[in-house]
């Protein structure tokens, strides 16, 4: 358990952390965290504490850490009295025997199960330490030496026997991840140092004392927020010595953090053995300085199967095969001591976090697994040089086309398009009006960047590459008489004017300017105007008798005309309006009445 509801207040600067991040490092575990951690697992698998303590242990060792196990040593003088109080609660009226509290404090089941553990991982090759009271303790105290990069345990006192870095909750699939706490960050963050975690403890409780009753986690972390390391301590002699607070309390001018100490220390001292200076000396005891070195001493094949068929129930082949990853990395740590089998080609290179890793075969079970490429070519040189070799050959010349993933070639601008290429409005209409107008032929062709005729629209160009979506309507007005205005194209409200009418002239005049314009042989009319602020698609509108005496479907722009229908003659009184069928329904509307 550690200290009750640490866990809890640390949890805000919990850091969930990948154990590839532990790549290279050094890890004290403690051994019955795992073992307990397990046992409390529903599963059909036999021994279940042994699988998990396998499969984790080889993932370590394969990532590279160096894994320190510690073992249970006999228990405390204090942890007996607080296993008493435990044993008296669960009996409730029932006296506790001597017989039940040395069997709990012996630790014989525990000790039973950490035997196998132990043969476990000497057939990995692991060592494993003994601590002469609790594992944790012996766990941080490796830690606070610098012997071991961090703790892995489910004990929350290790802090307080001085770790500086925590794992907990470690899990391999699917997310291969662990709990991570830092000292130096719970210090900064929460402004709880060591010294204040131990006096956490002595309010909140332990595994060696019950803590104060009624007394909340929240509370505590305030008050102990408001105290200096040397007063932590010095504050819980004053409270059991001092009568300064009895009248300290009744005094309405003091402030709140002093009424919230005297409010704990009420609490505090209706517990006989408040302030549990053993506790306080148990933590900050001298820490153990053993004679380690670590070392990993080569894996035992033939037993690991054996112990795995009969603890594990698992088929000879399945152990070898699980096995025999963990034998390799050490064959290759070891530049290649002989051992039960060998590498016989390089498979591939690795992908994502095993870049730095080839695909190797081994030469029994049709094993695979990923190797660091330094150790390969130490111990294999002569297998990376053929599988580079043989991987450049494979490697085809660049290709020069512009697939996939080259760049393109840059397109050289394109010209703008001569004027010899550009059509008039002027030259389309009389060529599509003929004397003699022959069948109309199918056009293909798009009218791109048509202009009007200088002598007739002056200043006008128009694009037919884009459809005419706006034309402004347009308006003109005339001295003497109104303008006609037509719409063209009545669902987009397009409107062209053409006003060939003159206030001066006679409707004779008029007429002729308007065959003249058409057969392009006379002087510009005056009155024409024309604005196109956008382009527009032109198809299929037709002329009248009277001023055009020969009749053709026109298609300006945009597209081609497939199909030309028969001119309409109307009367020649009456304004004349025919529909082009064109795509967007266009009508263009020439009023060439005599007023």
């Amino acid at each position: 358990m550690g200290v009750k509801d640490l866990w809890g207040v640390l949890s805000p600067v919990c850091e969930k952390k990948s154990l590839w991040e532990l790549e290279g490092t050094s890890i004290a575990i403690d051994l019955s965290a795992w073992i307990c951690d397990s046992n409390s697992i529903c599963s059909p698998q036999i021994n279940m504490y042994l699988r998990n303590l396998f499969f984790r242990t080889s993932y370590l060792l394969l990532l590279g850490v160096k894994p320190v196990f510690v073992l249970e040593g006999e228990a405390p003088e204090l942890k007996v009295d607080a296993i008493r109080k435990r044993l008296q609660a669960r009996g409730a009226d029932k006296p506790v025997k001597e017989t039940d509290v040395t069997k709990a404090c012996s630790r014989r089941r525990l000790k039973g199960l950490q035997k196998q553990c132990v043969e476990l991982l000497s057939y990995m090759g692991i060592e494993c330490l003994t601590a002469r009271g609790e594992a944790e303790a012996l766990c941080a105290h490796l830690n606070a030496n610098g012997v071991v990069t961090g703790v892995i345990t489910q004990d929350s006192d290790a802090f307080l026997y001085g770790a500086k870095e925590v794992y907990r909750n470690f899990q391999l699939a699917p997310h291969y991840t662990c709990d991570a706490y830092r000292a130096e960050v719970i210090q900064k963050k929460l402004n709880l140092s060591r010294t204040k975690l131990i006096g956490f403890s002595i309010l909140s409780g332990s595994d060696y004392n019950e803590g104060v009753n009624k007394l909340g986690k929240a509370t505590i972390v305030k008050f102990l927020s408001s105290l200096q390391d040397k007063q932590v301590f010095q504050k819980f002699l004053e409270w059991r010595n001092g009568c300064y607070f009895d009248r300290v309390a009744d005094n309405k001018f003091v402030t709140s953090d002093m009424r919230l100490e005297c409010s704990i220390r009420d609490k505090a001292l209706k517990d006989d053995g408040f302030p549990y200076l053993e506790v306080i000396a148990e933590f900050t005891a001298d820490p153990e300085r053993p004679s380690f070195h670590y070392k990993w001493s080569k894996p035992n094949l033939p037993r690991f199967v054996a112990f795995a068929v009969k603890k594990l129930a698992w088929e000879d082949e399945y152990a070898a095969k699980k096995f025999l990853p963990v034998l390799g990395r050490w064959h290759l740590m070891n530049g290649g001591h002989p051992c039960d089998f060998s590498i016989v080609s390089i498979v591939g290179n690795g992908q994502g976090k095993n870049a730095n890793k080839y695909r190797v075969a081994w030469d029994q079970y049709d094993l695979v697994t990923a190797e660091p490429k330094e150790m390969v070519a130490q111990c294999y040189s002569h297998l990376v040089e053929a599988f580079e070799e043989s991987r450049n050959k494979k490697r085809k010349p660049k290709a020069t086309g512009t697939g996939r993933g080259r760049k393109k070639k840059a397109v050289e601008p394109s010209e703008p398009p001569s004027s010899d290429n550009q059509t008039t409005l002027t030259q389309i209409l009389v060529k599509q009006l003929p004397e003699a107008p022959p069948e109309p032929e199918s056009m293909t062709n798009e009218f791109n960047d048509l202009e009007f005729d200088d002598h007739v629209f002056p200043n006008h160009l128009i694009d037919s590459s884009e459809p005419a979506f706006r034309m402004n309507e347009l308006k003109q007005s005339s001295s003497t008489r109104e303008s006609e205005h037509r719409k063209v194209n009545d669902r987009l409200g397009h409107e062209i004017s053409i006003d060939l009418t003159d206030s001066d002239d006679e409707s004779s005049k008029i007429l002729h300017k308007s065959s003249n314009f058409l057969r392009n042989d006379a002087a510009p009319a005056e009155r024409v105007k024309m604005d196109l602020n956008t382009t527009s698609n032109f198809n299929n509108f037709e002329f009248d008798d009277p001023i055009f005496s020969k009749h053709k479907m026109i298609n300006l722009l945009s597209d081609p005309i497939n199909d030309v229908d028969k001119v309409k003659t109307s009367s020649t009184n009456e304004s004349e309006h025919n529909k082009a069928n064109g795509r967007l329904e266009h009508d263009i509307s020439i009023d060439l009445t005599e007023s």
